[in-house]
This record gives C-alpha cells, structure tokens and sequence, in this order.
C-alpha cells in the first residue's frame, strides 16, 4: 500500500466509483470523496465504500458555517465510517474547535482537516469580497490559527482529564528516560537521573492510576480521556526525536538514545490504555519542531508566568 496517494474520486455515477475503489484500495492510502458525490448519494453512498471495506475516506465537504450548525453537521455523521473531514478555516477559531470537538464523539473520531483558501481564488478575488490581504499571507494566517487549535508540554490544562493524559504520556516517557540515564557513563548525570526515578516512578503511578479511573469510569468520563487523548496525541512523536546533541551524548554512552525508547514506550501506554478502555490514536500528522526553536503561542504564557516572580520581586531570595 502506498501511504502517500490518496485518490480523489470526483464523480457521481456510485457503481463506477465503487468499482474503481475495488481495485486499488489496496494500492492506495485512502479515497476522496467530495461535494458533489455526496449531495448525490449522502451517507448511503458512503456507506458502500464501508461495505468494500474502506473505512478511512476523506469526506473533502468543507464545511463552513456557524459553530453549532457545524457541531451538529458533524455529529450526523456518527453513522458512517471516515477517517478525514475537511473544514474550511475561514469559518473561524470557534467553528473549528466545535468541528473538532463533534469529531471526537462520534464513532469514526475522524481527523479534521482544515482549508485555507481554495485554489481557484487570487489576490483579485479576495478583494472583492473585502480581504485586502495579499493571498499568501492569509493562507499563512489560517496555517497558524490551525496549529494554534492544536507541543505537548506547552498546552493548556483545559479540563483535568486534559490535564492526566498529558501528565502520563510525559511521567511514562520520563520513567523510560530517567532509567536508562541512571545507568549512564557521566556518574553525575547517572546520579542525579538515580535520585530523581523515586518521585518519577510516583508520578507515572499518579496519572496511571487517574488515566484508568476516568477512562474506564463513566461513560461521558471515557469520552472526555478520548478526546483528550485525540487532541494531544500529534505532540508525542517529538518524545523520540534526537538532535546532534542528543546524538553525541547518546553515542558517548553519558545520554540517552531517544529513539530506542520509543518500543518500550508505546508497550507501556497500550497496557495502560487497554485498561482504561480507551483507544490509542493512530500516528498519523505527527506534530515536530521544538526541538529546532518551532513552538506554539502557550510557550510565551508559560514563559510570562513563570517570570513573574523574578521580574516583580527581583532581590527576592529562598
């Protein structure tokens, strides 16, 4: 299967896109499935691309219109099996955080996937219609508002189920880290890393315990550990990310080798995840960057807050 092409089916004669989809749907990484083929055939012409099979299209309608109505376009869907769902980014940071928010309590949980500016507009069109600015820069600005409603470490609390899966994706990765660190050559690194397991190994025990709670709790607490999950999942890929520094203190054998960790990391969690009975995410869109100086606008508040004392109090002393 080749994980790149995703075939965009335009068309709305369903017998000859179903027989196209039969013979390469296990070529390809998944179908495209637009306007025009749903006002025609609605969810039922969905539904026959499931009955083959597929069950992670990309439903390209672009929705765009108020919050609610969006929220509820979407959760209409829960009926059908899809993997993607476009929106159009101009609809605004609420619209978008109410199509993510419908997406994640339907079945299917598909990932949303965000428009900028249609292809066939120019910086002509956008003028007609009152946008001034040039047509690069709003595609830009619509790039950032969709990463913004998206690193892990610089997210906000939002709700404590937010708040517990992002504590336990870190204290599991942390107990891996610290472990192999305190068997490291440099014995002040070794011996600090050896100190430090004692309170790590509480945390993870912690959030462990939480993750299980509330994920195998009630109904609408599972819920809640899934979309949580969901939403912050993208930013775990950079747990396993090495740079050159990462590289030479790890080839030295007085750091440690990230990536190695990733096997152990995702055994730990999947045990941890089949018994809160919620679901891992697949690893897909994975979020990157820190690492190279690429951080979201939550940094700057973390960084603001945490400076406050000094900068208000600047002789103050323990």
């Amino acid at each position: 299967m080749n994980k790149i092409i995703i075939l965009a089916l335009d068309t709305t004669n369903l017998d000859e896109a179903i027989n196209i989809a039969k013979k390469i749907k296990n070529k390809i990484f998944t179908i495209k499935l637009g306007l025009e083929f749903f006002n025609a055939h609605g969810k039922e012409g969905i539904k026959k691309f499931n009955e083959i099979g597929i069950a992670n299209l990309m439903l390209d309608l672009k929705l765009k219109d108020i919050p609610e109505t969006v929220y509820k376009a979407v959760k209409a869907l829960d009926d059908i099996k899809f993997g993607f769902l476009t929106i159009h980014g101009q609809g605004g940071k609420s619209m978008i955080e109410k199509a993510k928010k419908a997406a994640a309590e339907i079945k299917s949980q598909p990932k949303i996937m965000m428009i900028t500016i249609l292809t066939a507009l120019s910086d002509e069109d956008l003028k007609v219609i009152g946008n001034n600015t040039p047509l690069n820069e709003q595609v830009e600005k619509l790039a950032n508002l969709a990463k913004e409603i998206c690193k892990l470490a610089e997210q906000e609390n939002g709700n404590f189920g937010t708040t517990t899966v992002r504590n336990f994706l870190h204290d599991a990765f942390n107990f891996l880290f610290y472990t192999q660190l305190a068997s490291g050559k440099d014995e002040t690194l070794a011996a600090l890393a050896a100190k430090s397991l004692k309170e790590v190994k509480y945390h993870l025990r912690h959030s462990t315990n939480w993750l299980i709670r509330l994920g195998d709790g009630t109904e609408k607490s599972n819920i809640k550990m899934q979309k949580s999950l969901n939403d912050i999942w993208m930013f775990t890929g950079e747990f396993f990310e090495m740079d050159n520094i990462d590289t030479k203190m790890a080839n030295e054998g007085i750091g440690v080798n990230n990536a190695a960790l990733k096997k152990e990391w995702d055994n730990l969690v999947n045990g941890v995840f089949k018994e809160s009975t919620i679901t891992r995410p697949k690893d897909e869109h994975m979020e990157t960057g820190s690492k190279s100086g690429k951080h979201t606008k939550y940094l700057n508040h973390l960084l603001a807050e945490m400076q406050y004392l000094p900068r208000t109090y600047p002789n103050a002393k323990w």
